[in-house]
């Protein structure tokens, strides 16, 4: 086994080193460790990832966390290749980044686990970290520059672990809920949702049902009340505004509606936000 160490591979004074590769039966790492941390994750193709001496599967999104001590290569069966990308940086900086803000995590690079820590991007998060990749290639190769790129990772990982969705979404579904946020579209029929879906009624109601155990209907009057509270809290917009930006032709009903969900009327729930403190 060998050790891939920082100093073989960077200029001197370089916060960080970004590649992206092909590699295949014939091009591919020896089995090896590091002196530095780093995040791949795969762009397209299959592979297997041998890690600590296991074996996992490796598909297009599919990311990793890899510490300095891991062990790792990839094997490949026939013509199989990976796109991979990968950004690495010293162990000072990823110690620093979790003394700053994560200093109770134990987990990303600071997983005290036998493998490191895996998961899947969407579809749309990896067309946004190629997006953000190529800007950190051509970006000078400053601490400014790395955090800028790790600080959105990390939060948005956070922000996953916090979904409030009790299963993951498929993407095609994760899309349609989340252009369903966009005020344009509360006025409009739970068809509209169907339609932002790309799949038939009886898919959207079913596969809805199964990961979020709501209807269309109920998952759009949700959001709707989600963005007037927002609304609410952060703007001095009318109610009745709000009201109808949210879709809600009759006032009464809005109101019903919003005191069943957050158990006081829209003034209130105003009130109780936006008292000054101190």
């Amino acid at each position: 086994m060998t050790q891939l160490r920082w100093k073989d591979f960077t200029r001197p004074g370089d916060a960080y080193h970004l590649g992206r590769a092909i590699l295949k039966g014939n091009c591919r790492p020896d089995y090896h460790d590091h002196d530095y941390v780093e995040i791949f994750w795969i762009n397209h193709g299959e592979a297997t990832h041998l890690i600590n001496d296991q074996r996992h599967s490796l598909s297009p999104g599919d990311y990793a966390f890899i510490r300095a001590a891991d062990r790792h290569t990839f094997e490949f069966k026939g013509r199989t290749h990976i796109d991979i990308t990968n950004l690495a940086f010293p162990i000072s900086a990823a110690n620093a980044l979790r003394d700053r803000y994560f200093p109770k995590e134990r987990k990303w690079f600071w997983a005290e686990t036998s493998l490191p820590e895996t998961g899947r991007l969407t579809q749309a998060q990896l067309n946004d970290f190629s997006r953000r990749s190529e800007s950190l290639a051509q970006s000078p190769h400053t601490e400014l520059i790395r955090d800028a790129f790790l600080l959105p990772l990390f939060r948005d990982l956070l922000q996953a672990e916090n979904n409030p969705y009790p299963a993951p979404l498929p993407d095609w579904l994760a899309a349609a809920c989340h252009s369903l946020q966009r005020k344009e579209n509360f006025s409009q029929p739970v068809k509209r949702f169907y339609a932002l879906a790309g799949r038939s009624p009886e898919h959207v109601t079913r596969t809805l049902k199964r990961c979020l155990s709501q209807t269309p209907s109920q998952f759009l009057n949700a959001t709707r009340l989600e963005y007037a509270a927002y609304q609410l809290r952060m703007s001095s917009r009318p109610v009745l505004d709000i009201c109808y930006d949210c879709g809600y032709s009759n006032v009464g009903y809005f109101y019903q509606r919003f005191k069943e969900r957050y158990q006081v009327s829209p003034k209130r729930y105003r009130a109780q936000q936006t008292t000054p403190l101190g």
